[in-house]
C-alpha cells in the first residue's frame, strides 16, 4: 500500500462491517477513499495516482486559480489557494494543480 498522496503518512485499512465495504484512510491527515466493496477495490483506488510534477512558484499565474502549494522536503499537508490570498504562508516554493475526481460508471 502506497503512502498518503497528500502528507506521506501511513495508511490503514478501514473495514465497514455494516456496509460490507472497505476504505483506506491516512493515520496522519485523515485523507480517505470512498467505501469500496472489498479490500482489493479499496487498495486499487488508494494506490492509483496521477503523476504530477511540482512546478516552481514563478510558473504560477492567476489563470490557474487555486492550486496545492508545497515546500520541499514535504513535511506538512499542502496549502490550498493562491499567493494572492490574505493568509498565504509565503514559504511554499512549488505547486501542483488540483485534480477533480470523476465517478466511475457503476457509481453514477
Amino acid at each position: 500500500m502506497k503512502a498518503c498522496p497528500f502528507c506521506g503518512g501511513t495508511p490503514y485499512i478501514n473495514r465497514w462491517h455494516s456496509e460490507k465495504g472497505t476504505s483506506i484512510k491516512c493515520k496522519n491527515c485523515g485523507c480517505t477513499t470512498q467505501v469500496e466493496y472489498g479490500e482489493n477495490g479499496a487498495l486499487a483506488v488508494w494506490n492509483k495516482r496521477t503523476a504530477e510534477t511540482a512546478r516552481p512558484l514563478d510558473e504560477w499565474g492567476e489563470d490557474y486559480g487555486d492550486v496545492l502549494w508545497w515546500k520541499f522536503p514535504i513535511v506538512e499537508p499542502p496549502y490550498c489557494g493562491t499567493p494572492l490570498d490574505a493568509d498565504w504562508p509565503d514559504y511554499h516554493t512549488h505547486w501542483t494543480p488540483i485534480t477533480i475526481p470523476i465517478l466511475r460508471e457503476e457509481q453514477q
